[in-house]
């Protein structure tokens, strides 16, 4: 079978690297956001040296944007030379518009890269120029890390894969878009509550990350078919659990998943063995004009550890092994997924209105089956329509995955504590070396070196702690105050620092 290529990382498209005006970070949380809240009502604005002229907007704006044509009643003389408080929003949707490639479209216009890059600075350096009151030029205003800003940003703080498998970030409101768009600074909203989740996701991050106390010992579970269990697709809490039988467990609806009998979620963070044994079934039985599954596609199967997904390619009717190592955090849940979505192309996507397939390819090529499973009464349905979905959901034989076998054994360690503890933590972590410890875990937090006096603040949150939380908890908690300070949760921090 071919492995998938698992989903990379986002990189340093989402790191803003900044250099502070000064002032570590604030630890007084609660009063903090609310002096921010004002400020975060106004859009980031990264500015560069001007490097283009206004013959630019005429060149490549101006044919579409006059008193003639007005495209999206907007003309380009409603600009003016420069920014004004009338015009101030006009020049922003305008760099914006540039920036996202929306105005001049590429289809059709002739500017070039070089070109649109040079016009986004002359706008950059207008706006950021502008101030209403007419005295030096307002600093961009700070915004808030976007959710997928943060999980990136805590993973490479922490040196991590990820944040973790047992979803530490799903507690977090869902960003609001601006035009599709999840950086825009008035539309990312900031309260004690957003803080409050922030916190909350930090904490299991970090506690999943640095382990302490005794080692956990290794188990090994093993499961056949009839010890895994299908997830429930309805709210209906009552309707009875599905198991697998002796012959397997399918997996037939693509939004559906199965998982371990009797094991919710893994007990221990660490390093697991995990080894599925499992067949792809009938991928070429039904026509493709029935399903939309074509016969070159293969039967795809993915095995999901929260957010992190292995995908496998399925060679037909051969049972084959498929053997993962992977580092799974406490609290996690191991489920199996059919990948293989074409069949949802039929009717409205509801994968009940596959199973009636199975009569249309009776019709066709089985009509003695046909006529047979009617003379016996047909499915168990109550319903007189022998075209129904209901009657056939026994007798559908479309591609799909049958698992056969589980088996997981961990966690395992190759040292204690692990090396993503000791990698923060240094070999020997007291809290007598907590500025040592913190400080390089401040500067990948911080986007920026760390001036001195700057940990002074977190060094004594830390000392206050070490007798309620032993060394390691407290050490703890000064990572997670690194990780939910101004200077880690805001983009263009520096410029609050200037106005408090």
């Amino acid at each position: 079978m071919r492995k998938l290529p698992s989903p990379q990382p986002a990189q340093s498209q989402d790191k803003i690297e900044h250099q502070s005006a000064g002032g570590g970070p604030d630890l007084r949380l609660a009063r903090s956001v609310q002096d921010l809240l004002a400020a975060l009502g106004v859009a980031l604005l990264i500015g560069s040296p001007l490097s283009a002229s206004p013959e630019l907007l005429q060149t490549h704006c101006a044919d579409c944007h006059n008193p003639d044509k007005a495209k999206g009643k907007f003309q380009l003389k409603q600009l003016g030379a420069s920014p004004s408080a009338a015009s101030f929003d006009r020049w922003v949707n305008a760099l914006e518009n540039v920036e996202t490639k929306e105005m001049p479209p590429e289809e059709d216009s002739t500017i070039t890269g070089e070109e649109r890059r040079a016009l986004a600075r002359y706008l950059n350096q207008a706006i950021r120029g502008f101030d209403s009151s007419g005295g030096e030029a307002a600093p961009p205003a700070p915004r808030r890390l976007n959710n997928r800003e943060f999980a990136n940003s805590v993973r490479d703080a922490l040196l991590l894969e990820d944040v973790g498998t047992q979803l530490p970030v799903d507690n977090l409101i869902g960003d609001t878009l601006h035009h599709g768009f999840d950086t825009h600074g008035p539309s990312l909203g900031f309260s004690n509550f957003h803080l409050e989740q922030f916190l909350e996701s930090v904490r299991t991050v970090v506690d999943a990350t640095i382990l302490e106390g005794p080692r956990p010992e290794s188990t090994r579970i093993v499961a056949d078919a009839t010890g895994l269990q299908y997830a429930h697709l309805r709210q209906n809490s009552q309707r009875p659990v599905r198991y697998g039988t002796a012959d397997g467990i399918d997996l037939r609806d693509p939004k559906t998943s199965v998982f371990l009998r009797g094991v919710p979620k893994i007990a221990a963070s660490g390093q697991y063995r995990l080894k599925v044994q499992v067949v792809a079934k009938d991928r070429t039985v039904y026509d493709t004009r029935h399903t939309g599954f074509y016969h070159g596609d293969p039967i795809r199967f993915g095995v999901h550890l929260g957010d992190r997904v292995q995908g496998f390619e399925l060679p037909d009717e051969e049972i084959v092994t498929l053997e993962l190592e992977e580092w799974i955090a406490a609290g996690t849940v191991i489920e199996f997924r059919h990948h293989s979505d074409a069949f949802a192309l039929r009717a409205n996507g509801n994968f009940k209105f596959q199973y009636a397939i199975e009569k249309l390819h009776r019709e066709e090529y089985e009509p003695e089956a046909l006529a047979d499973f009617i003379q016996r009464g047909g499915g168990k349905s109550k319903r007189t329509d022998i075209d129904h979905w209901s009657h056939w959901t026994e007798q559908w034989r479309g591609g799909r995955p049958r698992i056969l076998r589980v088996e997981v054994e961990g966690p395992f360690y190759e040292s204690w504590p692990p090396s993503r503890t000791s990698a923060l933590l240094g070999d020997e972590p007291s809290v007598a070396k907590a500025r040592q410890i913190l400080r390089p875990i401040a500067e990948r937090a911080w986007r920026r070196t760390v001036a001195p006096g700057e940990l002074a603040p977190i060094v004594a949150l830390v000392e206050s702690k070490a007798g309620e939380l032993g060394e390691i908890g407290a050490l703890k908690e000064g990572i997670v105050a690194l990780l939910v300070s101004p200077e880690f949760l805001l983009h263009d921090r520096e410029s609050l620092s200037e106005s408090e």
